[in-house]
């Protein structure tokens, strides 16, 4: 059975430490398959070249927004409220704040869990939001 490598490159620094070593080797010494994420390919002209395909995701927008969100509300044990202004509240600073990334979502999700349980809450607020984001190293915001 073949092994399948993934990698999620979320900054350029890890790209530079760990990337232009390890992976080149690892393509050429063993030929394993791997698929990267969160990479511009075009910067980076020895990779591209090894390339066999590549996917450009857009951000998530409107429904497709709101249907991710509700899911994630839902493994939380949460359930998103429309009509609640706490969760339009909350749903209007993630997507100000991931600007439709579904990877950067998952990220800042996986924070709010985490405030969420240590603080004893079962309400995603405004402030959880932003204290999920202040634990993240992400672009200007």
């Amino acid at each position: 059975m073949a092994r399948k490598l993934g990698i999620d490159v979320l900054s350029t620094v890890t790209l530079r430490l760990y990337f232009r070593s390890s992976v080149r080797r690892l393509a050429r010494t063993r030929r394993t398959p791997f698929w990267l994420s969160g990479i511009n390919l075009s910067r980076y002209p020895q990779l591209y070249s090894r390339v066999g395909f590549a996917h450009h995701y857009r951000p998530l927008q409107g429904d497709e927004l709101t249907f991710v969100l509700t899911r994630h509300w839902r493994r939380l044990g949460l359930a998103l409220d429309d009509a609640d202004f706490t969760d339009a509240q909350a749903v209007a600073s993630i997507a100000r704040i991931t600007s439709g990334n579904f990877r950067l979502l998952h990220r800042l999700f996986v924070q709010i869990g985490r405030i969420l349980k240590i603080n004893g809450l079962s309400v995603i607020t405004d402030d959880v939001v932003e204290a999920a984001r202040s634990t993240l190293v992400i672009g200007a915001t």
